[in-house]
């Protein structure tokens, strides 16, 4: 789902009373570094070089 995707159905349920809590997805570009550490200590656990 992007941005828009949320942003859309909002729009489409905004005369709704009450409170609306949008959540936009966010890019994995910023956890790249985590994933590579996790992924280098798995295959260290796993016995692999």
């Amino acid at each position: 789902m992007s941005s828009g995707a949320v942003y859309s159905a909002y729009k489409k349920k905004a005369g709704i009373r009450g409170t609306c809590v949008l959540v936009f997805p966010d890019d994995a570009f910023k956890y790249v570094e985590v994933f590579e550490e996790y992924l280098a200590l798995s295959r260290h656990r796993l016995g692999f070089k």
